[in-house]
Order: structure tokens, then sequence, then C-alpha cells
């Protein structure tokens, strides 16, 4: 089932693609995922940032004009089998993706980073995480609390049939932290020279949850 992206799985690095070739890849799309749009200062120490590289399309072949990089959460988005233990479900139509990947990324990252300086940001992240939780009253009815493995098994159950599909594009997911603690470390950086714009987008996301006006 194919939710979010077409891209392959992650190209094995000595296997499939040599170092060298996956950093000119990084090179030529400046350090950002193409999916949620992070950017990220690779060191000698991490030279791919936690970005990997993947084919664009699974029906394109794979050579290099074909291959893309995309942060560790986002190449996770294509497959199911992928998602699995790493967070669940939500109901969000109103927002992308990519949209709820850099604001997950962010509440991580403060968390993460002791430090007496976050302040508003802090708050922020606490409340976005926390309104991020709310499941539809609809799941409890069938039993599903957003699990990947279980989601076809859920869209079987639903009496709405023929809009089931339909239903799939409201879905978001909510990737938790300990999976992509790692690279969410590294990535904190990058929120500290965003600050302000990272706050308020966390604020703006969490009032249109607590409000349920983005429907």
């Amino acid at each position: 089932m194919n939710l979010f992206g077409n891209w392959s799985n992650p190209l094995v690095i000595g296997k499939e693609i040599d170092l060298e070739s996956a950093l000119r890849v990084l090179d030529r799309f400046n350090n950002r995922c193409q999916y949620c749009r992070l950017v990220v200062n690779p060191t000698p120490h991490t030279p791919l940032g936690h970005f990997v590289i993947c084919n664009r399309n699974t029906h394109s072949n794979s050579e290099p004009s074909n291959w893309v990089c995309l942060c560790e959460m986002c190449a996770d988005l294509n497959s199911l089998d992928n998602l699995n233990g790493k967070g669940s479900f939500i109901e969000l139509g109103w927002a992308k993706q990519g949209q709820i990947n850099a604001l997950l990324r962010v509440s991580y990252s403060v968390a993460l980073r002791e430090s007496d300086q976050w302040g508003d940001l802090k708050k922020a992240s606490e409340r976005f995480l926390n309104a991020i939780d709310t499941r539809p009253e609809s799941w409890s009815s069938i039993g599903w609390d957003g699990e990947p493995s279980r989601l076809a098994e859920m869209m079987n159950q639903m009496i709405w049939k023929p809009s089931s599909q339909a239903y799939l594009h409201k879905l978001r997911f909510r990737f938790d932290l300990a999976p992509y603690e790692d690279a969410i470390r590294f990535w904190a950086a990058s929120v500290e020279s965003r600050y302000t714009n990272s706050f308020q987008a966390l604020n703006v996301a969490a009032q249109q949850l607590e409000d349920g006006n983005g429907e």
C-alpha cells in the first residue's frame, strides 16, 4: 500500500552505491531532503548527515540521474513495512506529511537538547506533541490505534468502504522519537538557527489541532 511516496528503499552504500556517488547526489540537491525540505550540514564524521539515497521512482532505472536524497524519516514513508514500530497514523488531512515531519523534528530536537534557553519554543513543542496525539473517536469502534501493520485490516472494517480510498488521503504518520534519536540529535543544530520560524509554526499547528478547524 503506497501512501506518501513512490521512491525506492534506500540504496545500500558499498553495494548499490558508493559513498562518493552518494555525496554527489547530496551536493546536487544542496543537502536538502526532497520530501520534507530539511537542509543539513554534513560533517566528516557523518558525511551524509543522516540522509539516504533513493531511486526517484520505483519504476525507473536505478542510475545516477534518477537518484534523490531523503532524510532517514522521510525515506521510511514509502513502505508500511518500514513504518512498523516507528510510530502511528493520525487523521490530519489538512496538513502535509512533510510539514508534520518538520514539526516533529523540531519538537524532538528541543526535547533532546539540554538547554535552559529554549523557553517558549519548548512550551510550543510540548503543546504540539500533546495536540497531535488525539485519536478520532471512530477508530475505537473498530479497535484501531493507528498501528501501521493493521492499516489494511482497518480499511476492510470501515463501514464507508466506497470512500475508504479517499479516507487514506486524510491519514498522516506521526513518527516516534526513539527510532530516529541519533538523526534528531544531529539535525538539532538546524533547529537552533530557525528558532523564530519554528516557534511560530508549532503554535499555529497546535492551535489548529486544538480547535479542530483544519478539517
